[in-house]
């Protein structure tokens, strides 16, 4: 068995005997080495009954292949909502501090201020950008609002007016479709 080669017991033996084999094929001692089963792969063209609708048939009937509270589009699109303006507005506040404190600061010669700031609001940045990114694509934005949401963070109180020229032209309506009935009667 050395070398990682198999036991007598599966040696040139098909798939479907060596798991009838398989429990004779544990080590034997210490440091012995074990016998890999691999499964062969299902048929291409089966699929098991408790698995469910394929992904192209569930997209073809309109269904979301999520589960649990995600999966009501009012719950992940109100979080992405939270989750950006936090975190505009707190990456606007560090880049105005940054800018018209931090800068001038650095300036009069005290650059620890800038460099810490700076820093502070790169990492902030970095994770507005991620939060930003999933509120465009649960919005389905298009390209120039998504570039001009993600760049927003660069400019100082730039955050500010995009996060309230994004919620009046894309969230707010986005909300009120989702809050009205589907079914009126």
């Amino acid at each position: 068995m050395a070398g990682g080669a198999a036991c007598g017991n599966c040696d040139r033996r098909s798939i479907s005997e060596r798991a009838d084999r398989r429990a004779s094929c544990e080590p034997k001692g210490r440091g012995a080495a074990w016998t890999v089963f691999v499964p062969p792969n299902p048929p291409q063209g089966r699929r098991r009954s408790d698995e469910g609708p394929p992904p192209q048939a569930a997209r073809q009937a309109g269904r979301r292949l999520e589960s649990g509270p995600a999966a009501s589009g009012g719950y992940t699109v109100k979080a992405a909502v939270l989750r950006y303006r936090v975190m505009a507005y707190i990456t606007g506040v560090v880049l105005m501090i940054l800018c018209f404190v931090g800068i001038p600061l650095q300036v009069a010669g005290h650059p620890a201020v800038a460099n810490d700031v700076g820093v502070v609001h790169g990492i902030l940045y970095i994770i507005y950008l991620v939060f930003a990114w999933q509120l465009s694509r649960r919005l389905r934005l298009a390209t120039k609002p998504t570039v001009i949401m993600l760049l927003a963070g660069t400019v100082p109180v730039m955050t500010f007016i995009v996060e309230r020229w994004i919620t009046h032209r894309f969230i707010d309506p986005a909300l009120a479709g989702q809050a009205q009935p589907a079914v009126s009667v």
